[in-house]
């Protein structure tokens, strides 16, 4: 663990970049009280606990009930009866070593000075009376106050943060840079970017600036607040620059920085009549204001019968007359008065009031928790101040409800009988059990889906294995768990929670090598696929395989504070691949190699380039070579290029002995990456250049200022130590960590003198690094070629008298000196560049392309995902479906009727959608047949056949018109029997006679055909 007041980086590592610093101290320093541990309480207390507060305090009153078992995943049938606070407090302890968890059992409302202790209190699921109360005492001691209910099928949540509440990062957006192309001086300054350069800033935005030359008022350190943003490139400054020098052409750079915001909140007594209300369904606008007479008129309900209303009563009737009764009392002007009250949407808020839906409770969690986190730290924007949701589409199709006495009767008031029993028969495929693939298992589990006696069953696949970074949000796991699988520790922690499950954990990944597995029979046989993976590529290929198997597909993700869910539905919706997600702009390499301007591009450099090579790829060819059947007869042989022997002899001319050499090699390295390239570089393009009578060192570009080695410089020591024990390993020679040793060795290592070499130094965007290196390639001579021949012949001869280990970049690993090393390297380069230096752990991100990642907006994903599995299950129509898309940090959410599946033209007078499939089943024909067939029981003309990415024949080649005769099957090159095969037909599609006259009226196009299973 870590010391008292430290961070420990090795545990809260993914959360640390979503939070920072500042605010994790903040974080665990405070005590947080979580009242009334129904199923969103103990959500909210795991998603707490996890963040890390200081003290975490359970109060309840009431014991484990039937009703709450349908979503308190830490209460069993065993515990009923018991405290809801003492049951869930031995659990929730185990969650995060630093927070401290305890219970507390007494009456709040009698005992109001307990209150005192707390940073905030959060009430979960309490009258409107006694929410009323503890709102008033927080109030007057500065108690942040949060109350939320999750009643059945929809949810509440009220935030109030008090009076004068800073906000220091409203947003958590990372700051912007804007490197200047022009300043317009003024009684306003203008501030313009460089051409195809957008600033990215908003009005009220805080901003400062520094290398500016002629304005140089504008530095200094001072805070500019951008009065205006006119265009997307330009903005405007409160700033007089009117008597200021001219601005100096290709100078400048303006930061953003985050600007203090301030917040005040009203009490809950003054917004109940005034409430601000947070929207996020554009086709519900008129649904807060009635959820929230809804939820008053319930509780007049309660004040008038001493009880809540009872599910699926006569009861919902009278709470409809007391909605009447309370909106009259409403003043008219005011947000909470409704023209008509939605008679369906409030008896069905009383009818389902005690009902408890696990994926209503953990969306609500995950808000809420975020919201205890903000209110203690003063990061990210608290609610303003009420959010209300329903989710009715899911309700049942009549009254006719009836409960169970099983553990999910609070299922079956949301859902009705019939839904909860298909749950249970569910058969389903997770990929990925990771943090939300822990959040999804604990979902279904209270849901009772895939349940072995109901025949259902959850597939749930990862080839990964724990690590201790995956249990501040894979709340599955404990230490315990570090280093088995991830699917087998999460299976196993689902079915304590719920034992009934049918849960047949696997150590995969879901890719073409394992369709042995998970076949299109596999596919064929689930009703629904949940995608809980990190990365594009894995999500297409699910995607593919479900498009093709005609099977649902909810797909989910999250990046710090945001979150997204998207269904898929066959024949309905679109799919993901259909969604082009944002393309990632590559750095031109000669920026990498030559001309940085952000500390990004240092970081990527030290990886990919100087990290990369010396300790990876180098070192991969090496042990190739070692490999390589029959090397001497390569050597020989015009094939000899393909080994690089270049890079192989130069590898060999510096392998190290001992590790004296191997620090030898490092300070070589220091003063050819640090001192004689950036000499090089100002030889070639000296200060004063220019081009076109330009200056060549303007905006983007940096000058370079080579640097002096210095072992007691901390950055240059770590330099030395990290790359050279690297370098050590790379040859199997002893490594040492011994900073003295180390120190002796550096003086005794040779050090170049600098001689200026004529490089032709890359400046065209364009050239990509492959078409670099074969350009350095192609200048290596035959005679050069000759040499290195002979020097690798010598080696092979002796059979190779040492062995060579490549690097595995591991980023958690902190011993193993792969962050440390391109740490050193890249701030190293960002000091040659004048570039601002960063810490270690920003670094790690960078490198390591870490997705920030924190517990509560996972807690939102899976709750939202799980609404939309029972859609699936009832099949739904389109418009009932909701994608979302939400910021915890903001907050905001958008929901919305998911993208509707396209129609595509196939041929004139003929469309289709991605989700068709057409089939042949005639048995095994040629290709003549085939296009025969096509052409008169599909109407189209086949100008090609696919099968993937493989063209079995093309109608404008020659060459294929002798396949006409040829089976099927004999292109294929089967090796053994198979059912059936999936091919793509291309269609050759004539233009429609009402097209326009001018264009060639003889031209054909080929457009994207079917696939057609052609079975054999």
């Amino acid at each position: 663990m870590a010391a008292e007041g430290e961070i420990d980086h090795d545990l809260y590592s993914r959360q640390y970049y979503v939070y920072g610093k500042e605010a994790m101290q903040k974080m665990a320093n405070s005590t947080v009280l979580v009242s009334g541990l129904s199923g969103v309480g103990v959500e909210i207390a795991k998603n707490v606990a996890l963040a890390g507060v200081r003290q975490l305090t359970l109060h309840d009153t009431l014991p484990v009930s039937q009703l709450d078992l349908s979503a308190q995943f830490y209460a069993g049938e065993a515990d009923i009866g018991q405290n809801r606070a003492e049951v869930s407090a031995s659990k929730v302890k185990e969650l995060n070593p630093y927070t401290k968890v305890d219970s507390l059992t007494v009456d709040l409302l009698g005992n109001l000075d307990e209150l005192s202790k707390f940073s905030v209190v959060c009430l979960c699921n309490y009258p409107l009376a006694e929410q009323l109360v503890v709102n008033d005492y927080c109030r007057s001691h500065n108690i942040r106050f949060i109350s939320c209910e999750s009643r059945g099928l929809s949810c509440s949540v009220f935030v109030d943060v008090g009076q004068g509440f800073k906000v220091y990062d409203k947003d958590g957006e990372e700051l912007k840079e804007i490197i200047i192309g022009d300043v317009v001086r003024g009684e306003e300054t203008t501030i313009r970017c460089l051409p195809n350069h957008l600033h990215g800033l908003d009005e009220g935005n805080w901003v400062m600036f520094r290398e500016v030359k002629g304005v140089d008022e504008l530095n200094g350190g001072k805070y500019h607040v951008v009065k205006k943003t006119p265009r997307p490139n330009e903005f405007v400054i409160d700033f007089d620059s009117s008597k200021a020098a001219a601005y100096v052409q290709g100078t400048g750079i303006a930061q953003q920085v985050k600007e203090v915001v301030t917040v005040n909140h009203a009490s809950l007594a003054d917004s109940l009549d005034k409430p601000e209300f947070l929207l996020c369904d554009f086709a519900k606008l008129d649904a807060p204001p009635q959820i929230h007479l809804a939820y008053r008129a319930v509780n007049a309900f309660y004040d008038a019968e001493g009880r809540w209303p009872a599910p699926w009563s006569a009861d919902a009737d009278k709470v409809l007359a007391q909605a009447a009764l309370v909106n009259s009392k409403v003043p008219e002007d005011s947000p909470a008065r409704v023209g008509e009250v939605d008679d369906k949407l409030v008896k069905l808020v009383a009818n389902t009031w005690q009902g408890q839906f696990s994926p209503i409770s953990a969306f609500v969690g995950g808000c809420v928790g975020q919201e205890v986190l903000k209110s203690v730290s003063g990061k990210f924007t608290p609610l303003n101040q009420h959010f209300y949701l329903d989710f009715k589409e899911i309700a049942p199709g009549n009254d006719n409800v009836k409960l169970e006495k099983s553990r999910y009767d609070g299922q079956i008031i949301c859902l009705g009988n019939e839904a909860n029993a298909e749950l249970q028969k569910l058969r389903l495929f997770m990929v990925g059990s990771g943090a939300i693939g822990c959040e999804l298992l604990k979902t279904l589990a209270m849901m009772g889906c895939s349940l072995k006696e109901a025949g259902g069953e959850l597939v749930v696949t990862d080839d990964d294995i724990i690590e201790r970074s995956n249990l501040n949000r894979q709340f599955l796991f404990r230490d315990s768990d570090i280093g088995h699988p991830k699917s087998t520790s999460a299976a196993g922690a689902a079915l304590k929670m719920n034992p009934g499950m049918n849960i047949d954990p696997h150590k995969r990944r879901v890719e073409p090598k394992t369709e042995d597995v998970y076949n299109d029979n596999f596919f064929d046989s689930r009703h629904c696929v949940l995608n809980a993976l990190d990365n594009i590529q894995a999500r297409r290929y699910v995607d593919q395989r479900c498009t093709t198997a005609q099977r649902a597909l909810l797909e989910s993700g999250t990046m710090g504070t945001k979150g997204h869910v998207q269904v898929i539905v066959p024949f309905l919706t679109e799919t993901y691949s259909q969604q082009n997600d944002p393309e990632s702009k590559d750095v031109p390499f000669c920026t990498l190699k030559s001309f940085p301007h952000e500390i990004n591009h240092c970081v990527q450099w030290a990886r990919a380039l100087a990290f990369e090579q010396h300790f990876v790829s180098k070192p991969r060819l090496w042990k190739q070579f070692m490999e390589t059947e029959n090397v001497l007869d390569i050597l020989r042989s015009p094939k000899v290029r393909s080994l690089k022997p270049w890079v192989l002899t130069k590898m060999l001319d510096t392998r190290p002995t001992d590790f004296q050499r191997c620090v030898d090699f490092a300070r070589l390295k220091f003063e050819k990456y640090f001192n004689h390239a950036p000499r090089d570089l100002l030889n070639a393009f000296p200060l004063d250049h220019t081009i076109d009578g330009k200056p060549f060192w303007s905006n983007p570009k940096r000058p370079p200022h080579p640097l002096e080695f210095n072992f007691e410089d901390d950055i240059c020591q770590q330099f030395i130590v990290a790359f050279a024990n690297l370098w050590a390993f790379v040859w199997g020679v002893p490594q040492t960590r011994d900073i003295k040793a180390i120190a002796k060795m550096v003086e005794k290592s040779p050090v170049p003198k600098y001689v200026p070499k004529k490089k032709n130094i890359e400046t065209d965007e364009s050239v990509s690094a492959e078409k670099a290196e074969e350009q350095k390639q192609d200048k290596v001579s035959e005679d050069a070629i000759k040499g290195y021949i002979e020097k690798l012949e010598g080696v092979v001869k002796e059979g190779f008298p040492f062995q060579v280990n490549a690097v595995e970049f591991e980023k958690d690993d902190d011993s193993n000196f792969h962050i440390d090393c391109i740490d050193a390297i890249s701030n190293l380069r960002a000091r040659v560049y004048k570039i601002p230096e960063i810490d270690r752990f920003e670094t790690k991100k960078i490198a390591g392309r870490i997705i920030p990642a924190i517990a509560a907006t996972t807690a939102c994903v899976s709750g939202l995902a799980m609404v939309e599995l029972v859609k699936i299950m009832q099949k739904k129509k389109l418009e009932d479906y909701k994608s979302s898309f939400f910021n915890l940090s903001l907050p905001q959410f958008t929901f919305s009727e998911p993208g509707e599946v396209r129609k595509e033209k196939i041929a004139k007078g003929l469309f289709g959608t991605i989700w068709d499939r057409w089939e042949i089943r005639k048995g095994d024909m040629t290709v003549e047949d085939l296009l025969s067939y096509a052409e008169e029981e599909f109407k189209i003309d086949v100008g090609a056949i696919f099968v993937g990415a493989k063209c079995l024949y093309n109608g404008l080649m020659p060459a294929h018109r002798k396949k006409l005769g040829v089976n099927i099957s004999e292109l294929l090159k089967l090796k053994e029997k198979v059912e059936y095969v999936d091919l793509l037909l291309v269609v050759e599609d004539e233009e429609d006679e009402d097209e326009d006259e001018d264009e060639d009226e003889d031209e054909e196009e080929e457009s994207g055909g079917p696939v057609v299973r052609f079975y054999f």
